[in-house]
């Protein structure tokens, strides 16, 4: 028996994500033995203010995804799962959106060489 389980599955409490458009998508897992989630929302706060929100969709019965606006810089996400039976779970996710590759493009960049 599972009362309720809320993760995020993307982005991880304390990464640091490459964004270089200003979208990231958020994965979440929302989960309880004996009802469905009907509704979870994500929202994105920086500095104490709300900068972008989002109704996630469905993937699977407990795995939902969307996207939300982002910028640089140290981040937290507030999500919501609301469950048929009416329970409600809340979860924060501190992060932080580089808008670079996080070890630097010349590393990305680089053609794959192969050391014998």
């Amino acid at each position: 028996y599972i009362d309720g389980i809320l993760t995020s599955a993307y982005p991880a409490e304390g990464e640091i994500v490459s964004v270089s458009d200003g979208k990231m998508t958020v994965r979440i897992n929302a989960y309880r033995t004996v009802s469905y989630a009907k509704k979870v929302t994500a929202s994105v706060e920086r500095n104490g203010k709300i900068i972008s929100s989002v109704t996630l969709l469905p993937e699977t019965d407990w795995e939902w995804s969307g996207t939300v606006r982002v910028s640089d810089g140290k981040q937290r996400l507030l999500v919501t799962a609301e469950f048929e039976d009416g329970t409600r779970l809340t979860k924060r996710v501190d992060y932080t959106v580089t808008g670079h590759p996080p070890f630097g493009r010349d590393f990305v960049d680089m053609p794959p060489t192969i050391n014998w």
